[in-house]
């Protein structure tokens, strides 16, 4: 997807684009302007191993989420046991943290993977 193409409909166009974008990364015009240091490692990183869209990165997402749904379940359970109003409302607070968390990581995963993991 780009200015010319926003949609992202033009196969050949974004083809081209991956190309070019590959072509800087593994050769970096550092001197006379181009590409920084910084963007030349970054889009060597998104088109090599372990990109911004890895297998790896996927599952390290699914785990920190099905760590803050258990961590939630079980803080349910401790909430249902609280005894004074202190402790409710420690745990109340805990629990709206994680229902953000749990928010942000679902959002991250949806953005990142729209059509599901990835098959690498």
């Amino acid at each position: 997807m780009n200015w010319r193409d926003p949609y992202g409909t033009d196969k050949e166009l974004d083809a081209e684009l991956d190309r070019q974008l590959q072509e800087m990364a593994a050769n970096p015009p550092f001197m006379g302007g181009g590409l920084g240091r910084g963007a030349a490692r970054g889009l060597a990183k998104f088109f090599g191993r372990g990109g911004a869209k890895s297998l790896a990165e996927y599952a390290k997402h699914m785990a920190k989420l099905e760590r803050a749904r258990s961590e939630l379940a079980a803080l349910g359970e401790k909430l249902r046991n609280a005894t004074s109003h202190w402790e409710r409302k420690a745990i109340e607070a805990r629990i709206r943290e994680l229902k953000e968390a749990i928010k942000g990581h679902e959002k991250e995963i949806g953005q990142k993977w729209p059509n599901g993991p990835p098959s690498e």
